[in-house]
This record gives structure tokens, sequence and C-alpha cells, in this order.
């Protein structure tokens, strides 16, 4: 019996194929790439034997779906999803914040990374602010990324590690603009397109954490999330209020969508993505004397 079996048994492991697609589908707003990268990597790294873990490192600004990814993956995954014991968070500033405890750091990253997977086998680390780790962080786990069959008697192949950074951001929306610039479809934006300005960025970036790991070719992915229009705004915000049990409202999403910043040519892009939408949603509801609720 293999380790998906036993997972399966005990109720902790709750992964679909179709529930993976539809989910991407319909919660994730204009990301096509995100959609294809994350769906197809995801089912590939399940149905055949993985001969290394699972590496996505996203790339994008602020807002544009990256925690949101992160999360759903973890609760698409475990049954219990981001409670699961399996599921497991750094951040950079708040984990890692002083360079000069580098030593202490190495330390508490590999025993953590490896008393867990010891355990069981299928583990998901998401590590985000990378830009903000210590330089040297990062590439120490390097060997638990490799083609290996085993560390110190620990097979980490069934493992999942989510990469989480705003480098590229820049390169991403010149991409996008161009697209508009030329009158075309952003869906048009082609993976292997962003992937060259993803590790260029990454290369030319003063301290990139992400840079030896690209270097030795252990990231299995460079996931590109594009910059956010109104159009895609307009959808978080729906999505929002159905959240709350909201009808939607056209004034309400207009209102909520004069609160934004957006930057760019001819202001196309959202500056924060649909980051701070729940906190506008509230400030305008505040306003209204009666909120139009759904019908139950």
């Amino acid at each position: 019996m293999g380790i998906f079996d036993i997972l399966n048994n005990h109720h902790i492991f709750c992964f679909t194929f179709l529930g993976v697609k539809k989910t991407l589908q319909e919660n994730v707003f204009g990301q096509h790439l995100v959609q294809d990268v994350v769906y197809r990597s995801l089912k590939g790294h399940v149905k055949y034997q993985p001969v290394k873990p699972l590496v996505l490192s996203f790339h994008g600004s602020t807002g544009t779906g990256k925690t949101f990814v992160s999360r759903w993956i973890a609760n698409g995954w475990f049954r219990k999803g981001m409670n699961s014991k399996f599921v497991h968070i750094f951040s950079g500033t708040k984990d890692f914040p002083h360079a000069s405890n580098i030593e202490s750091y190495v330390n508490f990253l590999h025993g953590e990374i490896s008393s867990h997977t010891r355990s069981c086998g299928h583990q998901i680390f998401i590590f985000e602010e990378v830009d903000s780790f210590p330089p040297d962080l990062l590439p120490s786990i390097r060997f638990f990324l490799e083609y290996y069959g085993s560390v110190e008697g620990v097979d980490y192949r069934n493992t999942i590690f989510l990469l989480l950074s705003n480098a590229g951001s820049e390169q991403l929306q010149r991409i996008t603009g161009n697209v508009y610039k030329y009158n075309n479809n952003r869906e048009s934006i082609q993976l292997a397109e962003t992937e060259r300005e993803m590790v260029l960025s990454i290369f030319n970036t003063k301290g990139e954490t992400n840079r030896r790991l690209v270097d030795r070719h252990l990231i299995s992915h460079l996931v590109p999330f594009l910059p956010l229009e109104r159009r895609h705004v307009r959808k978080c915000i729906e999505a929002e209020l159905t959240n709350r049990l909201i009808q939607s409202d056209s004034k309400i999403i207009d209102d909520v969508i004069a609160e934004l910043l957006f930057e760019g040519t001819d202001n196309i892009f959202s500056s924060k993505g649909c980051k701070n939408v729940a906190e506008k949603l509230s400030f305008v509801l505040s306003d209204l004397t009666s909120t139009p609720r759904q019908d139950l």
C-alpha cells in the first residue's frame, strides 16, 4: 500500500483532478498561465512517481493571487487544509527578520523540513516573502530539492515547496502592458515568454534568494501572476459579496473600484491587485443605510 492510499484511508488526503481544475477556473481571475501550470504540475506530481519534490516559484506583484493559490493548494490537498499538520508556513519578515542569525535560521529550517518529512512523506512547505529572506537561507535547503531518492534516510520526492516572491513583477507588467499596446489579448501571453523575463529578473536582482535554486534547475516551474485589470478586480469584489451573502450590486462594485488605485498606461492595472478589496468593500458598505442580502 502506497503513502497516498494510507493518507486517503485515514481521510487526510482529498486531492481530485476535477476539483482542482474547477476551483482554479472559478476563483483565480485573470491568470490563465497560473490555472494551466498549477493544475498540470499538481496532476503530474500525483499521477506519476515524482523524481524530486515539486517546487513552484510564484512571481508577481501584490494582490495578484499568490497567497490565495498557495492556501488553495493546501486546502485542496489535505482535508484539514491550512489547519493540517502537514502544512507549514515560513514568512521572511516574521520568522527570519535578522540576517545576522542566519546560522540558527538554517538549523531551524533544516530541522523543520527533515523532521516533518520523516514522519510523513507528504508535506507542503510555503515560503512567503522570500525576497526578505536572508540571502543564504533559501539556497541552504537545496539538497532537500535535489533529484535524490533519499537524504539521510528521508524521501522528499512527494513533498511540495511553494515560494512566493515579488521578483519579476515589473517585467510581468511590461509584458502585459505591451499586449494592450498592440491590441492583443492577454491570453496570448505564453509561459516561455514570462519565464525568460523572470529568470533575467532573478539573476539581475541583488540579493535575490532564488538565484542559486534557479541556477541549479531545482525550481520545477516559475509561475507568473500577471497584473490585474478592472474587470478582474470587479470579479474579486463580486466574490467577496457572495462570501458575505450580499447580492451583487453594480453601484457597490463601482464605488469599491473608485476607492482603489490603478497604474500603468491608461491606468489599466490595479496597483494592489485584489489585496484590499475586502477592506474597501467594508468601507463602502458602512455608508449604506441597508445592505442588499441574498435570498437564503
